[in-house]
């Protein structure tokens, strides 16, 4: 099974925090398919739910950006309605997707890795999570990028917020993208006219933009 999230700028903070400095819209596009067991890719034996992630995001700041699951599929507030990182297994420890299980909420997903012109492509395995129905199932929920980098619940300095903060949110700053995760169309839909490719190939490196008019145009290089 297969989701989709499409990342739009928080409309609760200010411009110049979620812009790159060369301008244009902040936006993005996650795509989450649950990783079969046995298939490329999957935790071999160990029965552990497995989502492959990949996407797009353009008009960040160069840069490393903390990027979540958060608990609620709300937007009624910006991207403050989200709630807290996704923590099925109460954990209440922040980490990174090469954290223990254990310490680490399911929905912490480490940083993504923004170049200078504010556009990136993105790839990764996140362990503890479906889509599919269940208790650890993201359908419904959020992905929030933010606008510092996530340090995964590794500092360590003398500074007490910044204690209290890598270890619930790593520190990565304000919500700049966010976006609910609804079930992805796993071919064209009859009445839809597109000229883009369709979805089905996540080994194809995935490219998002905007038209003139500010809408999303996405397709694979």
């Amino acid at each position: 099974m297969r989701g989709v999230c499409v990342l739009k700028r928080n409309r609760t903070i200010t411009q110049k925090n979620s812009v790159a400095s060369q301008g244009g819209k902040c936006v993005g596009i996650v795509f989450v398919e649950d990783v079969e067991e046995g298939s490329s890719g999957s935790v071999v034996g160990g029965g552990e739910p497995l989502v492959r992630v990949y996407g797009a995001v353009q008009g960040l700041n160069p840069g490393l950006h903390g990027i979540h699951v958060h608990a609620a599929g709300d937007s009624s507030n910006g991207c403050a309605s989200t709630c807290e990182h996704f923590d099925p297994d109460i954990t209440g420890q922040h980490g990174g997707l090469k954290s223990e299980q254990s310490k680490r909420h399911a929905g912490d997903w480490g940083n993504l890795s923004v170049p200078p012109n504010g556009k990136a492509s993105f790839e990764f395995l996140a362990p503890g999570l479906t889509v599919r129905s269940g208790d650890r199932s993201i359908l419904g929920r959020s992905v929030v990028v933010h606008a510092e980098a996530d340090d995964e619940g590794t500092y360590d300095g003398p500074n007490k917020a910044l204690q209290q903060g890598s270890k619930t949110t790593g520190n990565s700053g304000a919500r700049v993208l966010c976006g609910v995760i609804g079930i992805a169309r796993d071919e064209e839909c009859p009445q839809a006219k597109t000229t883009s490719a369709p979805f089905d190939s996540p080994e194809r490196p995935f490219r998002v933009s905007m038209d003139r008019k500010g809408r999303l145009v996405s397709r694979f290089s």
